[in-house]
Parts: structure tokens; C-alpha cells; sequence
């Protein structure tokens, strides 16, 4: 089930009681508070998101309380999936401004991307097929009955990796600008936001309680391969270019140019003296 809130989840629970004998809602890490307790992150030592600026993350966080009531009912047998960043063939959240084929476009072209400053935060993602088995390998599991679990990859990467994923496949090495998420956010927070509400943080998180409960759960998918695939997909849709967001990514480049230029005009200051005793 998917639910965004705690009113879709008890209509959820309310239609489905008496007519399903277990009951999976698919959550998101997003929902934890930020900065995580543990490294790698594990579900029973984190808690819920209280920050009410990150919509998303909140209304997670919300139905998570609501089903936990629900899970302590005679009875019960609901579980509660929390995979990461999820992506996969027809992706279309993908990049820093959710660009897509732009980013396949931009290398080849040889134009610059942005990127999070913050981009060499360690980061666990989710590729679909492999959140399929898991969900798979959760139905009627009374294991996993009335319980919490992270389903996801155990590839650790970091984000500018995805575009040097998309960079191999191009041939081309990718021209990244790191700005900070803080000033992301302030231009279109809308677009931006959760980059610095969520994407920041260090995001390893660990997946030794869903194996217990389904030792059958072993990550098939490698970040490149996993990365071909969405772009395979992209051209295979004839996916093209978004001339709005290329524009417009092209603007924070080029702003990103004239500051780093003012900056470096401080190389010429008179040297400071110090010493290190």
C-alpha cells in the first residue's frame, strides 16, 4: 500500500481489515529525524522526523505512528517497508533538478551539472527490482508481522556518482559544480528542498534486520548496471530534453561562474603571517 498521511493510511487499514491477511505499507527513510542516531543507520535506533518544513518526511512519519498503534490491535499483521531514494527503467524523479535525460544530455554536450555541495555525503539507494523482492519475500512472512524494515541496496555510494555512472556509459567525464543545498533550496525550494532537508546527511543504512526476517533477500542489482538500465529506458521512450530545466540549470551555472571568478580575485590579497608552533 502506498500512503502519504495518516488519513491514507486508516482508510487503508479500515477497508482492508477484514478482507486481507497481511497488510505492507511502503514508508521512506525520509521519514527518520535528521541527523540519523546510528551508522549505519538501523530502524529501531532512529527516530521519527518532528521538522514540519519537510512535508514529505512529516506525513511518512505520521501514518508510521498511526500503523504502530494499529500494530498492537488483536489480530494484527501490517508491516511498514522503508526503502531509500528508489529508482529504476522510467525514472523520472532522476538528478539534482529531478532533469532526467537532461543529465545524458549535458555530459555529452559537455555542459556543466549541478550538483549538491555536499555530494561526497555516503548515500544507500534502492533499485526497484530488488524493492520488488523484498516486498515479495514480505507477503505473509509472519516474520515480519507488525514490524518496521529498510529495504534497499548495500552498495554504498556517493551523489555525484550518479552522474559519473551516466558519465561512463556516455564516454564523457561530467563537469560538476558543487553548490551548497542551503542556497539550492533558497532558489526553488519546491525543486530543491529535499536535498538539503534529507540529501545531506550521511545515509548508509543497514539491511541485517530484513535479512534475518527474510534471509532469502540478497541485492541483485550494482549501481552502474542499475544506472544503464534507467538510461536505456530514457531511449527507449524517446525521453528528451527538458529545454525549461536545461535553461534554467544553465542560469545557476553560469551565476556559479561569475562567483567562483570573484572569489578568485582574493588569490592576489597580501599574505597573512602565521605561524605553527
Amino acid at each position: 500500500m502506498i500512503c502519504f498521511g495518516p488519513k491514507d493510511a486508516a482508510q487503508t487499514v479500515e477497508i482492508f481489515r477484514d478482507k486481507a491477511q497481511h497488510l505492507i505499507f511502503t514508508s521512506s527513510v525520509a521519514a527518520y529525524d535528521k541527523p540519523y542516531k546510528s551508522l549505519p543507520t538501523r530502524e529501531d535506533l532512529e527516530k521519527p522526523l518532528t521538522t514540519t518544513t519537510f512535508a514529505y518526511g512529516k506525513d511518512k512519519a505520521a501514518f508510521e505512528q498511526y500503523l504502530f498503534g494499529e500494530m498492537k490491535k488483536p489480530g494484527a499483521a501490517i508491516t511498514i517497508i522503508r526503502p531509500s531514494l528508489t529508482f529504476g527503467p522510467g525514472a523520472r524523479n532522476f538528478g539534482t533538478l529531478r532533469q532526467n535525460y537532461n543529465v545524458v544530455h549535458r555530459i555529452k554536450e559537455g555542459k556543466p551539472l549541478v550538483m549538491i555541495g555536499e555530494t561526497v555525503a555516503p548515500w544507500t539507494f534502492t533499485y526497484v527490482e530488488d524493492l520488488a523482492r523484498g516486498f515479495l519475500l514480505t507477503c505473509g512472512n509472519e516474520n515480519t508481522y507488525n514490524d518496521h524494515f529498510q529495504v534497499l541496496n548495500d552498495e554504498v555510494v556517493i551523489w555525484e556518482d550518479l552522474y559519473q555512472a551516466i558519465g561512463k556509459l556516455a564516454g564523457k567525464e561530467p563537469i560538476i559544480y558543487r553548490i551548497p543545498s542551503d542556497l539550492l533550496k533558497e532558489i526553488d525550494e519546491k525543486l530543491m528542498g529535499h536535498l538539503n532537508y534529507e540529501k545531506v546527511y550521511c545515509s548508509v543504512f543497514s539491511i541485517d534486520k530484513f535479512q534475518k526476517a527474510a534471509p532469502d533477500y540478497k541485492p541483485k542489482w550494482k549501481f552502474q548496471d542499475a544506472i544503464a538500465k534507467v538510461v536505456e529506458s530514457w531511449e527507449s521512450d524517446k525521453l528528451g530534453v527538458d529545454e525549461a530545466k536545461d535553461a534554467f540549470e544553465d542560469k545557476i551555472c553560469s551565476c556559479y561562474e561569475d562567483f567562483r571568478a570573484s572569489l578568485l580575485k582574493l588569490k592576489d590579497h597580501e599574505p597573512f603571517s602565521f605561524s605553527f608552533k
